[in-house]
Order: C-alpha cells, then sequence, then structure tokens
C-alpha cells in the first residue's frame, strides 16, 4: 500500500488546523489527495426528542438555531480547509489524477458524525484526526477518534495541538508483538521505506518481553530497512510516558504503535497505554486498532 488518499474528518472547531496541517505535510511528501469531508447533521435531527406538550413554534426555533449552528461551523470549516491548502501550496482538485502528485478537495454530506467518518474510511489510506482542543466538546472529538480507530478498518493518525514542520523523516514504532501493533506496522510500512531514521522502541513488562525489537528490526532488514533498536525499562513509570520521552529524544516526528480496548462488548474504552498517548502526546501518533 502507498499513501494516496488521506480523508480528515472537519468540525469547524479548533481541531480542524492541526489536522489539516498534518494531512497537507503528508501529502506533499507522498504525492497524495487530502478530503476534507464535513458531516452536515439534519437540524431535525439535532433537536431532541420533545414531548407532545412542547409547543410547535419552540421546536421550529431549534431547528433553526440547528440550522444556523450547522452553517456557521460549515463556513468555518470550509475557511480552515481553504488556507490550509493555500498555504501548503497544494491545489484544489477533486478528481484523480493530479497534476502536481498532490491534491486536495472539501465536501459536505448529509448524515451524522460517526455515520460520515465511517464512510469517509472505507475510502482511505488513512484517517487524520486533530487533537481536541480545550474550547472544544471532549466528548464529540473522542466519538470521532473512536469511531476511526474502532469502527473505520483504517489507521489513525493523530495531529498534536503543534505538528511538527515534516513528517515521516524520522519515525518510531512502539513493538509489543500483539495484533494491534502489527496492523500498525503494516500501515506504517510506506512511511518506513522513506524515513531517514527508524527507530523500534520495546518496554519490558510483564506482556512485553523488551528484547521484541530485535525481532521487528530484523524483520524490517528483509525490507532493507535500517533500525536502531531501543530496549526500554519502565522503572515506574506509565509505559506510554517511556516511549514518549524516547521518541523525543532521538527527535521521532511521528511514533507508530497499536491502539488497544478493553471493552469487547462496546469498544469504547481505550486501553490504558492509548488512552496516556491522547492526553500526553506532542508528536503525531499512528494508530491501528
Amino acid at each position: 500500500m502507498i499513501y494516496k488518499t488521506l480523508f480528515v474528518p472537519m468540525s469547524g472547531g479548533a481541531r480542524d488546523q492541526p489536522g489539516l496541517a498534518v494531512a497537507f505535510a503528508l501529502a506533499k511528501r507522498y504525492g497524495a489527495h487530502v478530503d476534507g469531508i464535513f458531516a452536515r447533521l439534519n437540524p431535525a435531527d439535532a433537536v431532541p426528542v420533545v414531548g407532545e406538550g412542547m409547543a410547535s413554534t419552540l421546536v421550529e426555533q431549534m431547528i433553526d438555531a440547528a440550522s444556523r449552528e450547522s452553517r456557521q461551523r460549515l463556513a468555518k470549516a470550509h475557511r480552515f480547509f481553504n488556507e490550509a491548502a493555500a498555504a501548503a501550496d497544494v491545489p484544489l482538485q477533486a478528481d484523480p489524477p493530479p497534476a502536481n502528485g498532490a491534491s486536495a478537495a472539501f465536501s459536505e454530506r448529509l448524515g451524522r458524525d460517526d455515520e460520515i467518518v465511517r464512510w469517509g474510511c472505507g475510502l482511505a489510506d488513512i484517517v487524520i484526526v486533530g487533537h481536541r482542543h480545550e474550547s472544544e466538546d471532549g466528548l464529540q472529538v473522542t466519538l470521532t477518534l473512536e469511531t476511526a480507530l474502532l469502527d473505520g478498518g483504517r489507521p489513525v493518525l493523530l495531529a498534536p495541538h503543534t505538528p511538527p514542520a515534516e513528517i515521516g523523516e524520522t519515525v518510531a514504532v512502539a513493538w509489543n508483538t500483539n495484533p494491534q501493533s502489527t496492523r500498525a506496522l503494516a500501515a506504517a510500512m510506506p512511511m518506513l521505506y522513506g524515513a531517514g531514521q527508524v527507530h523500534v522502541m520495546s518496554v519490558d513488562t510483564r506482556r512485553t518481553d523488551k528484547a521484541a525489537a530485535h525481532d521487528l528490526a530484523r524483520y524490517l532488514a528483509w525490507h532493507g530497512i535500517r533500525a536502531e533498536v531501543h530496549t526500554l525499562d519502565r522503572g515506574g513509570e506509565p509505559v506510554g510516558g517511556v516511549l514518549l520521552r524516547r521518541a523525543a529524544e532521538v527527535g521521532a516526528d511521528v511514533l507508530v504503535m497499536g491502539a488497544y480496548s478493553h471493552s469487547r462488548v462496546r469498544e469504547i474504552i481505550l486501553g490504558g497505554v492509548t488512552r496516556y498517548m491522547l492526553a500526553h502526546a506532542g508528536l503525531p501518533i499512528l494508530m491501528a486498532h
């Protein structure tokens, strides 16, 4: 697989901007197309279920208010997208093939956020979600991320508040042999082939032998990818903290890892390391579930 289609779920909120910055950096590096898609909810569906006693005029006022808010968010999302494309000097072009390798297009689709996220995931190589901004609804951002990770079937790249100038030059891989790590590694292979430096990291825990990093480095060597191995001791720290600190020490501009969930009935509670990364990561995180 090569990266040719990148999907950015748009909200009209502050998280759109870091997500777009990362998306356009990847588009220019890999000659990919960026699809920014805004989910426009039917205003009638945005109004809470009401009882028979509520006046029809009040219901109409609520629908009008929801419609105005949706139009405002749509306009802001479209502006963010055009500004990011212009800053990256990436042409707006909806149909392939692009003239210079990278291209971009903004669109809106009628439906709930989760429906549109699942739909967009099916047509993208990577889904890019901006980290939640303090001014935004944390629940909505979390649901978008979880829908993409757990239901989308595609790798997700979480963009930090301040994205690095380049992405994919120095790549760190957190490895523990679980299926999620394996899927994240597979998603990252195009990035690893083109990276200037690759760092493989394993933390010694009761579930992971830190020597596993050597096995992965040998696997990558068969692909012509030279990786530096880091076998890390936890020392009482959270695993996520150990990985993030070493990633910063080696100057990584992206960290690849599996995303874990411990709920088999309704998978909305992500595992401890994943939650730590979502809360503390200052660099892009490429995840797969």
